[in-house]
């Protein structure tokens, strides 16, 4: 697998949603809060996970590298086209995985292509910078 250039801005995501979003399964992730960027936008693997969405989604949250289903953490893992930002009306009963409730913010997803290793590194809050 060919190593892909980073854009240059990222979003940290705790697994197991940085996995979903990677394999296309999430392409909606909520905000409490909107953006004027589109295009390419990194995704982080923060280093907590959601330990009752990796039970509930069959990840094992505890599992080391080379693991069958280990999910890395504090790492670039990937990234995205950012195509839209949508303010959420109506709460969503539904919605298993984020908090989908008016006052929030839709980040509409698209192309998710994986990193070939994750690459290591510290997140941040908010929509940040990668190092150059």
């Amino acid at each position: 697998m060919k190593q892909l250039a980073l854009p240059g801005r990222a979003l940290t995501v705790r697994q197991p949603y940085a996995e979903l979003i990677l394999t296309g399964r999430k392409p909606i992730e909520t905000r409490t809060w909107s953006t004027t960027h589109r295009g390419p936008l990194a995704i982080h693997a923060a280093g907590q996970v959601d330990r009752d969405a990796c039970r509930r989604l069959g990840y094992a949250p505890d599992l080391q590298a080379g693991g069958r289903h280990y999910l890395p953490r504090g790492a670039l893992v990937g990234h995205v086209d950012l195509v839209d930002v949508l303010p959420l009306e109506r709460a969503d009963e539904d919605a298993a995985c984020c908090p989908w409730s008016p006052g929030r913010f839709a980040w509409i997803l698209a192309s998710p292509r994986r990193l070939e290793a994750p690459l290591p590194m510290p997140g941040k809050l908010g929509l940040w910078r990668l190092p150059s």
